[in-house]
């Protein structure tokens, strides 16, 4: 067995659309250890540059530091959602035999406790605690899920895997925080007239509103025909995608639908 740390981060991201299997401690801690390495080495490097340039004139201006490191965070959170998400749940099927568990994350400080100690208990049913994941659970989640979904846009019939609908379904979402960010940059450093109008970034603002809508248009007709494919998928009938027409409870059947394994399974 591998027992590099860094072979253990690198499975990790590459299974960060992987929503079925398991995973063990060591490739959840060490991910999550990194991580933190990461953030914590980035903040020091930003609050070094922070004292040696800006101390001198006064810390009531905003500097150009201070700027990238809330820039550079936020999209570390963005980009570590996806795969933080789907690593947390393989970690809890693995200690509990269910992912379901992972739904306790809803419940503010008791809900995280739980899911914490989920996390750090053993694999169930294990002697190797401590054991990596196979090559060939790796080889069964490398296909390119997002991709696929593009790929099969018009596609209303077969089926679609867990994998394939929440790939497309969260790194969309990871991509619409993402211009939502920049925009709120772009919108905070512009320069302001006295009405407070943004001038410099009225521009870049509109270009960027434009491409945030053409995006969300373009998947659109995408995600209709893999969230049909994923109902049909776990229940057997594509039509309780109808569901959605009825405001919250519809929705959330069809939510716990995606989330549900293949039918027959």
């Amino acid at each position: 067995m591998n027992y590099l740390p860094t072979t253990n981060y690198l499975t990790a991201w590459r299974r960060a659309v992987d929503f079925g299997g398991t995973s063990t401690r060591r490739e959840f801690w060490v991910f999550v250890g990194i991580n933190l390495l990461i953030l914590i080495s980035v903040a020091v490097v930003f609050l070094i540059l922070e004292i040696t340039y800006i101390a001198p004139t006064g810390f009531d201006q905003v500097s150009g530091a201070g700027v990238l490191a809330v820039l550079w965070f936020y999209v570390w959170f963005i980009v570590l959602l996806v795969p933080s998400f789907s690593l947390t749940l393989r970690r809890i099927r693995d200690s509990t035999d269910s992912g379901w568990w992972v739904l306790l994350l809803l419940i503010p400080y008791v809900g995280w406790f739980f899911v914490l100690l989920m996390t750090i208990m053993p694999t169930r049913g294990s002697g190797d605690q401590l054991g990596e994941v196979s090559e060939l659970q790796l080889n069964q989640y490398r296909n390119p899920n997002y991709i696929t979904a593009w790929r099969r846009t018009s596609d209303l019939y077969g089926c679609s895997k867990r994998a394939e609908y929440w790939s497309f379904t969260l790194i969309n979402m990871a991509v619409g925080l993402l211009v939502l960010l920049i925009a709120g940059i772009i919108d905070s450093l512009a320069p302001q007239n006295y009405t407070g109008a943004p001038l410099g970034g009225a521009s870049v603002l509109t270009v960027i509103a434009f491409a945030g809508i053409a995006f969300l248009i373009a998947a659109f007709v995408p995600y209709i025909t893999v969230l049909i494919r994923r109902v049909r998928d776990a229940t057997g009938s594509g039509w309780w995608t109808l569901l959605m027409f009825v405001p919250l409870v519809g929705g959330l059947i069809v939510l716990i639908i995606t989330l549900m394994p293949t039918s027959g399974r």
